[in-house]
């Protein structure tokens, strides 16, 4: 037995060291191909951050030297403007502006700076105005432009650093036109309209991205869809620029550098002549205008001004189709994801059931001879099952042996100590009994003893019993003597009336004087001399319940739930005394 525990004990762990050196092998292999995969994700990532950080770092160097350059530029010509004296340094200047906010177009950083500096002289005009009025009849005058260009530069620099500052002044200041020129609502909502439809090629880049492991005949399908989807945005696009028109060139836009030049200097002037101008109608806003820029006609401004409306709507076009055409790009990359999404899940699950098979293509042999040896084993573990089994009933049996054989022993003990038991109660009855017979004979004895004693007693006694036993019958016999001599009495009395008396039976059943008086009736209420408690007959019968009653009765029903249903909803027609009264006559007549 102890050699086959230990021959068992030693398979044990051989079997779970072979299991353990199998389960660490498998582990290796699944690290090394997760470490391989995370790898090849990591330089994937970090090649594509790497090269967007260094084109955004070219793109952001390039930018700043371009507003630099631009700011430099534009600062010089407003010093020189400033150094001429020229009263048209007003227009100049707004010239210049709009040439510079050209390059808008070009570079959207630009954007916010120009903003800042427009604000600012938007916000100075009267000073501005004043400070060349005053300039015409004096000699130093380039101190106040000097002044105020200082405070140009130093608006212009911190507008670089404060960018949130100035969206929200330039949000105000939208606002202000919009509630004093209706007109300004058109330009304000196409100037925040977006710079164009959503980049499909950035959509399917990421997309792309996103399912590396989608198949290439879906990536493939993803493209062609893509590809036609932004060819039909370039086509509706270019229709749409195409109606676009230009507005009429104003006289100083020669000098200033085109039609965009003259729109934003146009624009600027007639919203801040918008601003003065609160509740004056079309002709009063041009005029004003017109009085700002005297050598622009009146007719020239309202001929720009019926263009303006004219491109606001074609704007406003412009962006319901930009907006449709970003429908239409998330709507299909909606689809192509979830084709993608589909066709991944496909490859992992692909890729998955490779890897299984190679893994027991690998293991098969392995997995072959650990079969065999588990066999081997499983064949030594019944054999010592089985041999287990055979002791455990062998040790089963004996000990059943023993137990029956305790039993019997015990029992054996039980029989002899209750015959014992049965001895001891016997002679302890014979004892009793014995006791008792000598009890009865000493009394008896003690009884003998004792009648010389008390016999002048007992014949006294009887004596007087004698004597009370015959006074009893002589008062016995005269009371007989007595009751005979009344009862002759009483006979020779009814002898000697009986001939007067007549047959008459009323007169029989009449009140005699004695009822009469116990029956006397008092005044009209008709009550009794004395209290009557309880009902007469002809009172009882006169009880509608009590009839029904006991016809239920001679039926059979009175314990059926009818009988009691019918006594219950009849009323009684007979006044019940208080006391009398059931639970149900007082929920009735309370």
């Amino acid at each position: 037995m102890a050699s086959l525990n230990a021959l068992r004990e030693e398979q044990e762990r051989g079997l779970k060291a072979y299991s353990d050196k199998l389960r660490s092998e498998n582990d290796a292999i699944f690290q090394k191909y997760a470490k391989l995969k995370k790898f090849v994700k990591d330089q994937k990532k970090r090649t594509k951050k790497v090269s967007k950080k260094h084109e955004w770092t070219q793109r952001k160097s390039r930018l700043q030297q371009d507003a630099e350059d631009a700011e430099n530029e534009l600062l010089a010509k407003c010093r020189l403007l400033a150094d001429g004296k020229d009263p048209s340094f007003a227009e100049e200047f707004m010239e210049t502006l709009s040439t510079y906010e050209a390059q808008e177009g070009e570079n959207s950083v630009l954007a916010h700076k120009v903003n800042g500096i427009v604000i600012a002289f938007l916000s100075a005009k009267h000073y501005i105005f004043k400070t060349l009025d005053g300039l015409q009849g004096t000699a130093d005058g380039p101190a106040p432009i000097e002044v105020f260009f200082r405070d140009i530069r130093s608006t212009y620099l911190g507008v670089g650093e404060e960018l949130e500052a100035l969206a929200r002044e330039e949000q105000e200041l939208d606002q202000c036109i919009r509630r004093h020129n209706p007109m300004a609502m058109a330009e304000g909502s196409a100037s925040k309209q977006v710079e164009g439809p959503q980049d499909c090629q950035s959509v399917l880049r990421e997309l792309l991205d996103r399912h590396v492991l989608a198949e290439a005949h879906v990536k493939e399908a993803v493209r062609q869809e893509f590809s036609k989807l932004e060819r039909t945005i370039q086509r509706k696009t270019s229709q749409i620029h195409g109606r676009e028109t230009s507005l009429p060139r104003l006289p100083q836009s020669k000098r200033a550098g085109g039609a965009c030049a003259v729109s934003s200097s146009f624009m600027r002037v007639r919203n801040e002549a918008a601003r003065t101008a609160q509740g004056k109608g079309r002709r009063a806003l041009l005029k004003e205008i017109s009085e700002i820029l005297p050598h622009v006609k009146y007719s020239t401004l309202e001929r720009q001004n019926e263009q303006f409306k004219q491109n606001q709507q074609q704007k406003i076009r412009g962006k319901e189709a930009v907006e449709l055409h970003q429908r239409e790009v998330r709507r299909l990359a909606k689809s192509c994801e979830e084709k993608l999404a589909k066709s991944c899940e496909e490859a992992r699950r692909k890729a998955t059931t490779a890897v299984e098979t190679l893994q027991w293509e690998v293991h098969a042999g392995v997995y072959d001879r650990h079969l065999r040896h588990c066999r081997k084993e499983k064949a030594i573990n019944e054999e010592i099952r089985s041999f287990m089994a055979m002791e455990d009933e062998r040790l089963a049996a004996a000990e059943r042996q023993r137990r029956e054989e305790a039993m019997q022993r015990e029992r054996a003990k039980q029989k002899e100590m209750l015959a014992a038991y049965h001895d001891e109660v016997h002679r302890r009855r014979a004892a009793e009994q014995e006791a008792e017979e000598m009890r009865r004979l000493r009394e008896e004895q003690d009884r003998q003893a004792n009648l010389a004693v008390t016999e002048k007693r007992v014949r006294y006694r009887q004596q007087l019993d004698n004597a009370r036993m015959e006074e009893r019958q002589v008062r016995e016999e005269l009371l007989k003597e007595e009751s005979m001599a009344r009862q002759l009495r009483l006979e020779r009395l009814a002898s000697s009336v009986a001939p007067e008396v007549e047959a008459d039976p009323t007169r029989a059943r009449a009140h005699t004087l004695a009822s009469s008086s116990a029956l006397a009736l008092d005044g009209e209420e008709g009550r009794a001399f004395n209290d009557v408690h309880g009902y007469f007959d002809d009172r009882l019968f006169q009880d509608q319940r009590f009839r029904i009653g006991e016809a239920l009765r001679a039926a059979g029903l009175h314990t059926t739930d009818y009988g009691r249903s019918v006594l219950t909803d009849i009323k009684s027609n007979v006044q019940h005394r208080q006391d009398m009264r059931t639970t149900y006559d007082k929920m009735a007549r309370p």
